[in-house]
């Protein structure tokens, strides 16, 4: 068993002796193979300075976190010291994860040593991200690592578009300075949204704020809107796509045009807005290139048409502008001392309105006019004069409203104008007032707290006065009170007037009849009266008084007597009052006298008494 054992010993350790040197040998040539043989490209890298020519470029450096690719169809170095990349040049400079890409192109490229310096000629073209410039030649810096050139640009990107005669980009900063001939514009996004483009002689955008600036017979333009100014501030959303907003400063000036279809429902003002103003502040609408608003400071203009063509203009302080989508004037606001010029189809003023503010809501359903403290709000046109503390317009209905020291002036006009109740139409009127209200509809004027109205020395007041300026009908009411002026009896003499007063007060034109209700009263120089009622009847073109018929419980008074009864009737030619209806007359005197009817003689003062039932009978009562 012994002699069996040993030889498989052996050849145990023969195996094993023979799996260690095969691993010796395995892992010394692991450890000491060749590297395996590559072939290289025309040129693997940027040839040293001793090669001074080099056919079909392409190389690959790493620096930093940056990695550059250039190709070339030819590279030398110049007697200048300079080394050159010529026909078909790219350099593309590969940013490290999350940053932008550099990529140049040109007809060729010349830098130094250390790339500090370099300039690309011949249909150059730099792409930055996704902004892309394009020009005959492009010098770069890499102290300032600014791009710039002198011999025009053009600017493109899926969000911007521009150009200029020069150029200033630097990488750092993010900012852009274009001069000459400049122009940049925001493309948006929508079929429906025209682009933003400003332009100017210099540019300067910070595309890291989103903010620009243009400087220079600057000017704006967004679809048929635009203007100008001596410098423009803009900013834009942050996708780039679309404007946020503008100042226009220095003899700035902006034509906002609403669109033709859908912007003509303002009854004041037509969609086009020629503004004038030392400095403009305008927003957009939120992701379209359309106006919202605009407020403007400084010698403020407004130019523009009423729907039917008649030339409006409104000049203040400052304004404001409420677009909608669509263009259409959804409000404005002219303050610090407004005032408003319409002009008719023959170029002469139609109306004006002035005041501390106007205000235009609705879009254009009501003008409010508003005066400063201590001032007046004011509407003039060809008809009449209105001044009061505020002032209302319905525009849509051409309805009226007044308030706070209401002053009205109905003018006189060449052609016969409709009489205001026994106000005659060939005159003006005046009036005053706490309130005035004016319906078109019904044409009907209403004047209320403490109304009067006035045509020379002819008046009528009253807690409120209402007339239909189509009849002439007029109506009064609470303490209303009327005067009549009367010639002097004598040449020389002095002017008489009559009042007649009540509680209500109306004027049928067609009878040219004034009558009083409730409370009424009259008084001459010599006499007065009382009763419930009384007519006032003036038959005449000019309004003159003829006769007055008072009703119901009738008092007179004259002197120291006094009479009573049913019925009175003034004939103011003849200067008498005859009272009818179981009439009396009681003298302090003589006691209570009664009869079939009293006469009162007011010129001499004496009262004559009838009886006709009995034995006829006058007797005649001396003052």
């Amino acid at each position: 068993m012994l002699r069996l054992a040993w030889p498989r010993v052996v050849r145990a350790v023969l195996a094993a002796t023979l799996i260690l040197v095969l691993a010796v040998i395995l892992v010394y040539l692991i450890s000491h193979r060749r590297p395996p043989t590559v072939v290289p490209g025309k040129a693997a890298e940027i040839p040293a300075q001793q090669v001074e020519k080099q056919e079909g470029i392409e190389h690959l450096e790493f620096r930093g976190d940056r990695t550059i690719h250039v190709k070339a169809g030819s590279w030398h170095r110049g007697e200048d010291g300079l080394f050159y990349l010529e026909k078909d040049v790219e350099v593309r400079d590969l940013a490290k994860k999350g940053g932008r890409e550099v990529f140049i192109s040109g007809d060729r490229v010349i830098y130094d040593k250390d790339w500090s310096t370099a300039r690309l000629e011949g249909s150059a073209k730099v792409r930055y991200g996704d902004l892309q410039f394009e020009s005959s030649d492009f010098d770069y810096k890499k102290a300032d690592d600014v791009l710039s050139t002198e011999h025009g640009v053009v600017i493109s990107s899926p969000k911007l578009n521009g150009s200029s005669s020069r150029m200033a980009y630097s990488f750092k900063d993010e900012i852009i300075r274009l001069e000459g001939s400049v122009s940049l514009q925001a493309k948006g996004e929508s079929a429906e949204t025209a682009p933003f483009v400003v332009n100017g002689s210099v540019l300067t955008y910070r595309r890291l704020e989103r903010r620009g600036r243009v400087e220079g017979n600057a000017g704006f333009s967004l679809g048929e809107s635009h203007g100008g100014a001596e410098a423009i501030d803009f900013r834009v959303t942050d996708d780039e796509k679309y404007l946020l907003d503008f100042t226009l400063a220095g003899r700035a000036q902006a034509s906002l045009v609403g669109d033709r279809e859908t912007a003509g429902g303002n009854p004041v003002f037509s969609r086009v807005h020629e503004i004038r103003a030392e400095k403009l502040d305008g927003r957009a609408f939120l992701n379209t290139n359309k106006v919202h608003s605009l407020e403007a400071r400084g010698g403020c203009f407004m130019d523009t048409h009423t729907p039917d063509g008649r030339p409006v203009r409104v000049r203040s302080g400052e304004m404001l502008f409420v677009f909608d989508r669509w263009g259409g004037l959804r409000e404005f606001r002219a303050l610090r001392g407004a005032n408003l010029v319409e002009r008719g189809a023959d170029a002469r003023i139609a109306r004006t309105i002035s005041g501390e503010s106007i205000i235009v809501e609705g879009p254009g359903d009501v003008l409010r006019v508003a005066a400063k403290d201590g001032g007046e709000a004011r509407v003039d046109s060809a008809e009449n004069e209105i001044t009061a503390r505020a002032i209302e317009l319905a525009p849509r209905t051409e309805d009226i409203y007044a308030a706070g020291n209401v002053k009205l002036l109905l003018k006189a006009r060449t052609e016969v104008r409709e009489s205001v109740g026994f106000f005659s139409g060939k005159q003006p009127v005046m009036a005053v007032s706490g309130t005035l209200s004016y319906e078109r509809q019904v044409d009907r004027l209403i004047l209320s707290e403490g109304a009067r109205m006035w045509q020379g020395k002819q008046m009528l007041s009253a807690g409120e006065i209402s007339a239909q300026r189509d009849t002439g009908e007029l109506r009064g009411a609470g303490r209303v009170q009327a005067v009549f002026p009367r010639a002097a009896k004598k040449e020389g003499g002095q002017e008489e007037r009559l009042e007649v007063g009540g509680d209500n007060l109306s004027f049928s034109p067609k009878e040219r009849l004034l009558s009083y209700r409730s409370g009424c009263w009259l008084k001459t120089q010599n006499a007065s009266l009382t009763s419930d009622h009384i007519d006032v009847f003036m038959p005449g073109e000019d309004n003159a008084v003829t006769t007055i018929e008072a009703g119901g419980r009738v008092v007179i008074v004259s002197g120291q007597r006094e009479g009573r009864g049913d019925k009175a009737l003034y004939d103011l030619d003849k200067e008498t009052i005859d009272l009818t209806g179981h009439p009396s007359l009681t003298d302090k005197v003589k006691g209570v006298i009664e009869g079939d009817k009293l006469t009162f003689h007011l010129g001499d003062g004496r009262i004559q008494v009838e009886n006709r039932d009995r034995e006829r009978s006058v007797t005649v009562i001396k003052s």
